[in-house]
């Protein structure tokens, strides 16, 4: 598996335009084992902006456990890659 190739998604493309890049995002998640239905993402980013509008102190922890979680993934999965690479070079 090779290294993805980072991907910017500029916010002011129209959906139609931004198709690919969105393709590829939902490409390296996959490839994560991360996979949300959009309805229930978008139900958790609903419950989650209202729980920092209503109690803003909440931001703090919302964001440092995405940053932990976040960190574990991408650790993971470099760790993951450097032991298919060893393996496929050891044999």
């Amino acid at each position: 598996m090779e290294p993805a190739t980072p991907v910017r998604i500029r916010p002011g493309l129209p959906l139609e335009e931004r198709g690919e890049e969105v393709a590829v995002v939902e490409k390296g998640l996959r490839e994560m084992g991360v996979t949300i239905s959009k309805p229930a993402l978008a139900a958790i980013c609903i419950i989650f902006g209202l729980l920092v509008i209503i109690f803003p102190d909440l931001l703090r922890w919302i964001v440092g456990l995405f940053l932990i979680i976040q960190g574990a993934l991408v650790l993971t999965d470099y760790l993951e890659l450097k032991r298919h690479q060893a393996r496929l070079a050891g044999g």
